[in-house]
């Protein structure tokens, strides 16, 4: 089941703004193609319009989110991700990242 919500929660967002963070390959690709850095991360959960919420398929008992914000030079992105413990810290792993369309 999936749940529509139109921001990033707090909680989130707080773990988010902590650079507290992970990049899947994939997202690390993107990251260089497209010249991001962990400001234009925090900026697109800040301005998210759109979020869903549903559950890990790889995981059980996980979410993934998909957030559709604005990075720092106002390209539009969707960025999947979710938080992960490790070494006692939450953090923000960040599954995919890419200009929405």
């Amino acid at each position: 089941m999936k749940r529509q919500r139109t921001s990033v929660p707090p909680s989130i967002l707080e773990v988010i703004k902590n650079e507290e963070c992970a990049w899947s390959e994939h997202a690390t690709d993107s990251r260089f193609r497209l010249g991001l850095e962990w400001a234009d991360v925090i900026e697109v959960a800040r301005t998210a319009t759109s979020r869903k919420r549903a559950k890990d398929k790889q995981r059980s008992g996980q979410y993934v989110n998909a957030i559709i914000g604005r990075d720092r030079r106002g390209r539009k992105m969707y960025m999947a991700g979710k938080v992960i413990s490790y070494e006692g810290k939450r953090h923000w792993y960040v599954i995919t990242i890419h200009e929405a369309d």
